[in-house]
């Protein structure tokens, strides 16, 4: 959860591709699509399935709403599971960040 409101609509305006953010949005679609290969060529385990992303399905949303979440696995009759990108962005500014001191 991104508690800090001005890191967030960062993120969000990042994501979104809004005004001056239109380059940092092709960037993260760059990362995003280069982890989404070194994923997919990862050999899963026995009975455990590796989480795979894909970042095509929210690379052009058609709505705001849809650019926030990423739904990871349909499940019949309950609730989805999604993925939210601006916690997951957090977390990875987070590790980035501590690697790099």
């Amino acid at each position: 959860r991104v508690t800090n409101i001005e890191a967030a609509k960062t993120a969000e305006m990042n994501i979104l591709g809004i005004g001056q953010a239109a380059e940092v949005r092709k960037s993260l679609v760059s990362v995003l699509r280069a982890i989404h290969f070194m994923e997919s060529e990862k050999p899963s385990m026995k009975s455990v399935l590796l989480p795979v992303l894909d970042p095509f399905d929210w690379a052009n949303p058609t709505k705001t709403a849809q650019s926030g979440e990423i739904e990871v696995m349909r499940r019949r009759g309950s609730r989805s599971v999604l993925l939210s990108l601006p916690a997951m962005l957090a977390h990875v500014t987070k590790v980035l960040h501590k690697e790099s001191e």
